[in-house]
């Protein structure tokens, strides 16, 4: 899921976190100002971005 906001991407992350496992905590990455994954308690992964802005 990408969200233009860190809230928006923070408020994503709650409803698949709960019995979740986290790959990768939340946080800044090279390619996203927020990224982060999470595996659900049903075994699907969710990976969690910020979209960086546009330089075009």
């Amino acid at each position: 899921m990408r969200g233009e906001t860190s809230s928006e991407v923070t408020r994503y992350r709650k409803g698949p976190a709960d019995g979740a496992t986290v790959r990768t905590a939340l946080g800044p990455a090279g390619h996203a100002p927020l990224y982060g994954m999470l595996t659900d308690r049903l075994g699907v992964t969710w990976v969690l971005a910020v979209l960086p802005p546009c330089n075009g």
